[in-house]
């Protein structure tokens, strides 16, 4: 209950429209050579693939997220484009997913890799992206300690919020779909390492 009275919603403020450009301090990458590899989602403006990106200096490949812009967006459409890289770019938290680059021809921008690894659970080609996913994939499994996992995830959630509104940034569609699932941080640990 004390989680609750924590908890505000954000002030609303009128700002002027966004500028059409992005500020110099977001980095940038290429869409048009970065190989695309599996589609994870589709929505209204655009597709989201996992691509393998190589960042300059790094000897090291990894997986992020390209969330490529459909090419007949109007100038509005952009300017949304816009203001979410700009926000993105902004938000510092470890339930908020990070930007890592953005890319104008295309239009696209790069976010972190994130995913429910299943091999915990012995089956290695099962990943879950989404909340929405996961729950999809655990109906299929008898796990033990579901309710404190399920309490867990509504903590971070609550967490993530939190910290969204302390920047006076609403989310407007917040459902399971939108919601990132990750346990890529037990993955690397060993049996003498506690799970907190």
């Amino acid at each position: 209950m004390s989680v609750f009275r924590k908890f505000k919603l954000p002030q609303l403020l009128r700002k002027g429209p966004p500028a059409s450009e992005i500020g110099e301090d977001i980095p940038r990458f290429k869409c048009s050579e970065l190989p695309l590899k599996q589609r994870l989602g589709q929505g209204s403006f655009g597709d989201v693939y996992t691509a393998e990106y190589r960042a300059s200096g790094d000897t090291k490949c990894h997986t992020v997220v390209v969330k490529k812009m459909l090419q007949v967006l109007d100038q509005e459409e952009k300017k949304l484009f816009y203001k979410e890289v700009r926000l993105l770019n902004d938000l510092q938290h470890p339930n908020i997913v990070q930007l890592k680059g953005v890319s104008f021809q295309p239009l696209a921008m790069m976010l972190e890799y994130i995913y429910f690894d299943f091999k915990l659970f012995g089956h290695d080609d099962l990943r879950a992206h989404s909340l929405a996913d996961f729950l999809l994939q655990i109906d299929e499994f008898n796990c033990e300690g579901l309710c404190e996992l399920l309490n867990h995830a509504a903590k971070e959630v609550i967490d993530g919020l939190a910290y969204l509104h302390s920047k006076g940034v609403a989310h407007r569609d917040l459902k399971p779909a939108n919601i990132l699932t990750s346990n890529q941080h037990y993955c690397t640990l060993s049996d003498d390492n506690e799970i907190s």
